[in-house]
Order: structure tokens, then sequence, then C-alpha cells
């Protein structure tokens, strides 16, 4: 277990590189802000600047570093590639499971092995039927329901793929499943709770208690490897 102390150095990780910088910022500062109540905190920001990111956590010399980087580069392996070689103890999971859980077409041959049931996955070039829709489309590295699609017909679907030409790569088509939206939040072996999504057009409502959430973390084991 880690017993974290006033005169240990944590530096919270927040922006990157991905479509989701808002929401890191967002998360970083909600962390920030309650760590430093009780922890020696520093606040680093991420861009495409590796030599900068390395350069930042060599002179902040923290003990332990918690990542607020949300998608590519934060949350695929490759930031943690990097902590792994400068000897950081990091929050979050390690280079296999995140460069695993980030790509949803990867993750599920993972489910698959273990029996888990999860909507069924296309090539987003597939011919598709009128049967076919409503369908998902998604990217296949992403989170945050960012760049999300319900796609009802044929002609939004053309229209999608001839606004990204260039991108379609990156994004795939996911069968269409209605009913509830549950998170489960889970720290090592710890269940944290689970909350209800309630979704609009407008918003997203889902209340979290990130004071127990933070506290939690700093009980347990920090990921070194």
């Amino acid at each position: 277990m880690v017993n974290l102390k006033k005169s240990e150095r944590i530096s919270v990780l927040r922006g990157g590189i991905s479509d989701e910088k808002e929401i890191s910022i967002l998360t970083a500062n909600q962390v920030y802000k309650t760590l430093q109540k009780k922890y020696d905190t520093t606040l680093i920001d991420v861009d495409h600047d590796c030599n900068k990111l390395i350069n930042d956590l060599i002179r902040s010399k923290p003990d332990k570093v918690f990542n607020c980087l949300h998608g590519i580069f934060g949350e695929d392996g490759q930031l943690q590639s990097i902590l792994n070689y400068l000897k950081i103890p990091y929050t979050h999971s390690g280079v296999l499971a995140s460069s695993i859980a980030m790509n949803k077409v990867v993750s599920k041959y993972f489910y698959k092995s273990l029996g888990i049931r999860f909507p069924q996955n296309y090539d987003i070039n597939s011919k598709f039927t009128n049967s076919s829709y409503p369908f998902i489309v998604k990217p296949i590295c992403g989170g945050s329901s960012k760049n999300l699609l319900k796609i009802e017909n044929e002609k939004q679907l053309n229209d999608f793929k001839n606004n990204d030409t260039d991108e379609l790569h990156k994004y795939m088509v996911e069968e269409f499943i209605d009913g509830r939206e549950i998170t489960v939040g889970i720290l090592e072996i710890k269940y944290v709770g689970s909350w209800k999504l309630f979704l609009t057009v407008k918003s997203m409502t889902l209340k979290i208690n990130t004071r127990r959430l933070l506290n939690m973390f700093l009980t347990l084991n920090c990921q070194t490897k």
C-alpha cells in the first residue's frame, strides 16, 4: 500500500493531444484542487512536445504522477511507456492493459476470449442494408462519447463518410442497442460504485463523489509497470 507523506510530490497531468483535451483539463483541475489541500502538488500541461513533457517531469521530480489525460497518448500506453522509462509511479493501468483497452476492436478480441458479451462491430466501408440501421459510428480509439454518432439511414452514413474521407480508418460501426447505460467504478479490486447515465440531446448528467475516489486512490498502490 502507498503511504503518502505531506513532503511527497504529486504531479497532475492535464491537457493532451486528443479530442478529449477539454475534459482532461476539467478533470485535472478538480484533482489538483483536492490533492493540494494535503500534498505537495504540481500541474503539468501536456501537448505534442514529448521533450517538454519529459523535461517538466524531471524538473518537477514527482514521487507519483496522477494521470488526468484522456484518449490518445494519455490512455493508450504511450504516456505509460514514458513514465515507466522515467521510473515514476502513476495512476491507472500499465502499458499493455492501456493499449488493449483503448482500442475498441482489439479489446473485443480480449472480451470474447473471456466470454463477455458485447455489441458487434463492422468495418465502416462494409455494405449495409436497410435492416442494418440504426447503428453507431464511433472512433476506434477514444472515449467520453466524443465524435459518437447514431446513424439512422444510408444518407446520414454517406454524409459522414464524405465529410471525413481521410479519417475513416479511425472509425468503426457498432450495432445499436437501446437501453440503460451504467458506469461502474473499480479501483484495483475495490468496487467504488455505479452510476446510471441520464442522456439527453443537450446534456449528460453524471454525479460522482470525486473526493471519495481520490481518497481511495491515496490508499492504493500506484502503477509502476
